[in-house]
């Protein structure tokens, strides 16, 4: 993909501390977020709204509070996004749905990058499956795994929600396959976890400050450093707006950077 730097984040569990390091690339090296999962999100948003949700609601459920359960809905945003994104998107209509919408995406930034003679930086930190970390790589980018592991406290909760009573009694057929009990419940949770080509392995087992030291160390062997200095020369200098999709009202505002001469294209 020409002018365009990828880093993929996935995570060995929710909450790891994705969007912790995106949101550090993008506040401090001008990287672009570009989900996977934004079509996904938007579908989301208009069956909420459909169903009688304010937006900003529904954005809340979506983007933030994905554990609440959703009014008049009865599931969790979270739940939801499962269902309609694996569920639905990939297993009835096409395995790349999404991996195709998000090409497409990028694909209109790297045109604009290249109109302007500019890098543009992109993270997307929603990467579940292989073939979507396959194809990241493909594009030339990079792979960093988050891995967080549960605290005593995390780790009993977690032990009592997967024996619960109700749990069981929804999935009787657990108790002739105990070892599914502590498989992932969901084939978008962990899909991740036995893939062999990462290019770096962040472990956020202590403080932020810490997680961010680790996040720099990775990216500063890219050429990226904090402020925006590095192999590419990732001066905030010009700022482009891309339409993702032709049927979106959404624009997203993204820093990039002056090409190098040096640098390829």
């Amino acid at each position: 993909m020409q002018n365009v730097v990828i880093i993929g984040l996935a995570a060995s569990r929710p909450g790891s501390g994705k969007t912790t390091v995106a949101m550090e690339l993008m506040n401090r090296a001008g990287f672009i977020r570009l989900p996977l999962a934004d079509p996904l999100k938007r579908i989301g948003t208009a069956i909420l709204t459909e169903a009688g949700i304010s937006d900003l609601d529904a954005r809340r459920y979506l983007y933030h509070d994905r554990k609440a359960v959703i009014p008049g809905i009865g599931v969790t945003g979270r739940h939801l996004l499962q269902t309609l994104g694996t569920d639905w998107g990939r297993k009835l209509i096409s395995r790349r749905l999404w991996l195709n919408l998000w090409r497409r995406s990028l694909e209109e930034i790297s045109r604009a990058a290249v109109s302007r003679n500019v890098v543009a930086f992109v993270v997307v930190d929603d990467v579940r499956f292989p073939d979507e970390a396959d194809m990241i790589r493909r594009l030339g980018g990079r792979m960093w795994m988050i891995e967080r592991p549960l605290s005593k406290q995390q780790a009993r909760r977690e032990l009592l929600h997967r024996l619960s009573p109700g749990r069981i009694l929804r999935a009787p057929w657990l108790l002739l396959m105990p070892w599914k009990l502590f498989a992932p419940q969901h084939a978008s949770e962990g899909g991740l976890n036995r893939y062999q080509h990462f290019d770096a392995r962040i472990r956020n087992d202590g403080t932020i400050h810490e997680l961010l030291q680790q996040t720099w160390k990775h990216a500063s062997r890219q050429g990226i450093q904090p402020s925006g200095i590095g192999r590419f020369e990732a001066i905030p200098a010009d700022a482009i707006a891309v339409h993702l999709g032709s049927g979106s009202t959404e624009w997203v505002r993204h820093h990039v950077t002056p090409k190098s001469p040096e640098e390829p294209a």
